[in-house]
C-alpha cells in the first residue's frame, strides 16, 4: 500500500475527523478520481509479506493478509481457469526473485522461502543482470550466486 494510501486512511480514521461522514462523504468522490487516475495500471498490494498483486482501484479495500491456504487456493484457481498464464508466472517469479535478493542479507529464512517460490514457479529461472551474474547463476546455483551479487552490492556499492 502506498504511503499516500496509508496517510488517507490514518486521516479517516483518526479520533476527531472519525464521525466527520459529511466531510468524507464530499470528499470521496474527490479521492476516487484521483486514485483512478493515479493508479491506471493497478494499486500494489503484498499479500502476506510475499506476493506483489496490482489491484484495481476499485478493489482498494482488498486485503494484505490471507491465510496461506486460501492464498494457495486463489493461486490454484488462477491456474485452473488459465489466468495464471507463462507471462504471468514470469512476472510473480521475477518479484519473488527481486523480494528474495531485498532479503538476502537480512533474513535468510525470508530468502530461502522467496527462492523456493521462484523455482517453483520457474523451475528454469534466469535473470538479465549481467552476463558474469548468469554465467554464476549457471555454473554455482541460485543462492550461490545470489551470495557473490549480495557480496558485490555490499562491498562495491552496485
Amino acid at each position: 500500500m502506498r504511503s499516500s494510501e496509508k496517510l488517507c486512511i490514518a486521516l479517516r480514521h483518526a479520533a476527531p475527523l472519525k464521525n466527520a461522514a459529511w466531510l468524507w462523504n464530499a470528499l470521496r468522490p474527490i479521492y476516487d478520481r484521483i486514485i483512478r487516475i493515479s493508479a491506471h495500471a493497478g494499486l500494489e498490494r503484498v499479500i502476506n509479506g510475499t506476493d506483489r498483486v496490482l489491484v484495481l482501484p476499485e478493489v482498494r479495500g482488498i486485503a494484505e493478509t490471507y491465510e496461506p491456504e486460501v492464498w494457495r487456493r486463489v493461486m490454484a484457481q488462477l491456474q485452473s481457469t488459465g489466468r495464471l498464464t507463462e507471462e504471468y508466472r514470469k512476472a510473480l517469479a521475477l518479484s519473488y526473485f527481486t523480494l528474495a535478493q531485498n532479503y538476502y542479507d537480512r533474513d535468510q529464512d525470508a530468502f530461502e522461502r522467496l527462492i523456493a517460490k521462484v523455482l517453483r514457479l520457474e523451475p528454469d529461472f534466469t535473470v538479465s543482470h549481467s552476463r558474469l551474474y548468469a554465467l554464476a547463476r549457471k555454473v554455482l546455483g541460485i543462492r550461490r550466486a545470489e551470495a557473490l551479487a549480495s557480496w558485490r552490492r555490499r562491498f562495491l556499492g552496485h
